[in-house]
């Protein structure tokens, strides 16, 4: 059972790394750590990339499960990812991507797979 989940977030690009940071050292020290890091968060990496201004969505989030009841050493598994879109709709998709990438689309994606744990 997990217990004593801390969050982290930050809404500053300058902030970002530390939260990266924080998360590898809960990961390494055994902690369940999940990401997320908005596509705006891309200039603490570099500069270089110019996004849109940050809303309020946080630029990175990240949660520290602590597994009390864990066995060291435990592993778990998934199912098969499963599409649930057919090979044709999926490949349409792709394509009509590309073309608003194309036209100067800032971003586009497509994901839809299942699988359970």
């Amino acid at each position: 059972m997990l217990r004593d989940v801390t969050i982290r977030t930050v809404e500053r690009i300058e902030d970002v790394i530390s939260v990266l940071e924080f998360a590898e050292r809960e990961a390494r020290a055994g902690s369940r750590v999940a990401v997320m890091l908005s596509y705006e968060a891309a200039p603490a990496f570099d500069p270089a990339f110019v996004t849109h201004t940050p809303s309020e969505f946080p630029l990175a989030w990240a949660a520290v499960f602590e597994d009390k009841d864990r066995g060291e050493g435990e592993s778990y598994s998934t199912s098969a990812w499963t599409p649930l879109v057919r090979r044709n709709e999926y490949d349409q998709s792709v394509s009509r991507i590309k073309e608003l990438i194309g036209a100067g689309a800032f971003r586009a994606a497509r994901t839809q797979v299942r699988s359970d744990f």
